[in-house]
């Protein structure tokens, strides 16, 4: 059971690390994105809160001095305060109380256990739609040759070579808009009124536009970011900075795909969103899926978006320097704290210490010849902090000088025994040095 207390508490603390600075990185992300980055391509923006959900899932990286987890280390890091401890001798006779057994942290054990509970439900969910979206496509006829020429056409033209051989395209008779779904062997379901040979310019356009869109998705890897934006989701359900960077990071991605459709594509910007709005009215793509257009804000704000200014494709160079130094900033750890060198200390055991204590603690002469040696001295040391923590408030009611010095480090108990002692004081030793 202590095992498990223990690991509950691992797994709360863990938790605590991840919102501090996952959140700690949204906020930043959130200035960016409204500041210096409000121009900026949709997929730098998604790049952004790619990072911010990174930095939930992988709290801890590897240390840099110029990181935000430094940053944060400054601000919350308590300066330590010494307080001075007097300790003084128990009473005759006391003795040292047992202590006692560590109580298990049932508070910890109660979250862990709820959280591991939902977290596999809805885990089990997940896999169950992304199964059903599978099935669903895979019921779709496979589209004909020339559909399969034209997809393998746009696909080379967004720069999709080797990756273009695994996307497999099919034609639903029962979705009314098209929709991408699997990771290694992709799938991508057009409707059967997109499909038909020489159907029209319009649709025709409207076909290669949204192979385009597709397509896109395959070349950003948004399939795997979509499996990102689960597991974020899934494990810190209850943080509702999550749900917000996922709703933004679905914007952004989608929009990044638009950009690329009607670069790559025969449609302009506002015939493009002309078309999102027709798909959006017939949509009933997979929840699993990655849908060309769905009910909504996001489809708003796309079509604003591509009718106020056509949002550029990619991420650029000027977006690569950008997204590269906000990932080594906020993906990098706190940089590992410096250590102070201690200043060296003179041990102050002499013949008249000894005498002292001895005279005081008489108990302290191990062998009983009348003298306290420095190793009886070390030995009684440890009796004396020991009783110090059973009996503190006993403690703090009698000080005495030779009290003091018997707990202190003034002793050099920590320093290498001297093969003979003839002088009056052991040699200067620095603190923190293993005998």
């Amino acid at each position: 059971m202590a095992d498990i207390g223990a690991i509950s508490g691992d797994v709360v603390g863990a938790l605590g690390t991840s919102l501090l600075f996952g959140t700690a990185l949204a906020v930043a992300a959130w200035l960016l994105a409204i500041t210096l980055l409000r121009r900026a391509r949709p997929a730098v923006i998604a790049a952004l809160w790619t990072v911010v959900l990174l930095k939930f899932l992988v709290p801890v990286g590897p240390g840099a001095t110029y990181s935000l987890a430094s940053l944060v280390d400054k601000l919350t890091s308590d300066t330590a305060v010494t307080a001075p401890v007097v300790v003084t001798a128990p009473p005759a006779g006391a003795r040292l109380a047992p202590e006692a057994a560590p109580s298990l942290p049932w508070g910890s054990m109660a979250l862990a256990g709820a959280w591991l509970a939902i977290v596999l439900a809805l885990t089990v969910r997940q896999v169950r739609r992304a199964r059903a979206a599978r099935r669903r496509a895979l019921a779709a006829d496979p589209a004909p040759a020339w559909l399969a020429a034209e997809a393998a056409a746009i696909a080379r033209s967004l720069g999709l070579r080797r990756a273009a051989r695994r996307v497999e395209v099919r034609v639903s008779a029962t979705d009314g808009a098209p929709y991408l779904v699997g990771l290694a062997r992709p799938i991508i379901v057009l409707p059967l009124t997109l499909s038909e040979p020489r159907s029209g310019e319009s649709k025709d356009h409207a076909r290669r536009a949204a192979l385009a869109h597709e397509l896109a998705h395959v070349r950003r890897g948004d399939a795997m970011l979509r499996l990102v934006q689960a597991a974020a989701a899934t494990l810190f359900f209850f943080w509702p900075i999550v749900r917000l960077v996922n709703r933004r990071l679905d914007l952004a991605r989608e929009q990044a795909c638009d950009a690329w459709a009607v670069t790559v594509g025969p449609l302009s910007a506002r015939d493009y969103a002309r078309m999102l709005v027709d798909a959006a009215r017939q949509s009933a793509a997979p929840a699993a899926g990655l849908a060309l257009a769905r009910r909504g804000g996001h489809l708003r704000r796309r079509v604003d978006a591509l009718c106020a200014r056509p949002p550029g494709a990619g991420v650029g160079v000027t977006g690569a320097v950008a997204i590269a130094g906000f990932a080594l900033l906020g993906l990098t750890g706190a940089a590992p704290a410096t250590a102070t060198p201690a200043s060296p200390k003179v041990c102050v055991f002499t013949p008249e210490v000894a005498s002292s204590i001895m005279a005081s603690f008489p108990e302290a002469d191990a062998d009983g010849d009348g003298a306290l040696s420095r190793a009886e001295v070390c030995e009684f040391q440890q009796v004396m902090r020991r009783r110090m923590v059973a009996d503190p408030i006993g403690a703090a009611m009698v000080s005495t000088a030779e009290t003091e010095v018997l707990v202190s480090e003034g002793l050099c108990c920590e320093c290498p025994q001297p093969s003979a002692f003839d002088g009056p004081s052991l040699p200067t030793c620095s603190r923190g040095v293993d005998p």
